[in-house]
Parts: structure tokens; C-alpha cells; sequence
């Protein structure tokens, strides 16, 4: 269908699914999410939901199992009511296999913490401590 893109919009109380508009807040969609769990930790929120793969309609996004990446484009609201953002960006999601050990730094993924870049670079101190700290990813 016409319009943007399918969006996951979490607010304090609860999670909505919609069809945005393009530069518009589209329509609320039947949810087919559950929340498993919704936390505020030190400023930040947490929320781990689940959702069939398979959107229920041609509005949902249909997440594809082959695909170990997803382009995601991220807002923050000024505000606990749906409207203008104040801040947006991008990121890319990696999907992992679950009860599975996987090693994030060693196949040579690169990201950022905080805004601040990040790859594996186990360096002795005074360039890194993570040696010194026993730092699981070096090895």
C-alpha cells in the first residue's frame, strides 16, 4: 500500500503499531504484539516484545528469517503524546541466533557506544584497558 513506513511507537504506558504516513502520523493498527517486559533503568527504557514474522496484513512489515540485518530509522518524541519528533536517526539491527554463543567483536562488526566509535581493538594500555580488565571480547 501507499504511504510510509510500518512503525513500532512505544510510549510510558503502552506500545502501538502503525502505518505513518509519509511526514504524517498514518493509523493506529490492530496490535499483534506482546510485551514481555517494559523497564525504565536509569533513564533509559527497555522493552522486549515479540510478534509472528509474518505481518497480518499488507501494512505490517513481514520480517524475513534469511536476512541477518535490518535498516531501522529510529524518533524521540518531545513528549509522551504521538507528534513531532525532536530527534531521529538510523541504525542497522543485527539478528542472532538464539541459545547460541556468538561473538559480536570477533567477526568484525563495527558500531558505535554512545555516538563513540567502536571496533575490536584489544591494544595494550596506555591506547586501551580492556586487556588489563580481562575483557571478554579480546578473546
Amino acid at each position: 500500500p501507499t504511504g510510509g513506513p510500518y512503525a513500532i511507537v512505544v510510549f510510558d504506558d503502552r506500545v502501538e503499531e502503525r502505518k505513518l504516513a509519509f511526514h504524517g502520523p498514518g493509523s493506529v493498527l490492530k496490535s499483534t504484539l506482546e510485551v514481555v517486559s517494559n523497564k525504565v533503568e536509569n533513564g533509559v527504557r527497555k522493552i522486549q516484545m515479540t510478534r509472528t514474522l509474518k505481518g497480518d496484513s499488507s501494512y505490517y512489515f513481514t520480517f524475513d528469517p534469511t536476512k541477518t540485518t535490518m535498516d531501522v530509522i529510529l524518533a524521540t518524541g518531545c513528549g509522551m503524546e504521538f507528534a513531532q519528533h525532536c530527534g531521529h536517526g538510523t541504525a542497522l539491527v543485527s539478528f542472532l541466533p538464539v541459545n547460541t554463543a556468538t561473538e559480536l567483536c570477533q567477526a568484525g562488526i563495527h558500531g558505535s557506544i554512545g555516538g563513540n566509535p567502536f571496533n575490536k581493538e584489544c591494544a595494550p594500555f596506555p591506547r586501551s584497558d580492556l586487556i588489563d580488565q580481562g575483557n571478554p571480547s579480546c578473546w
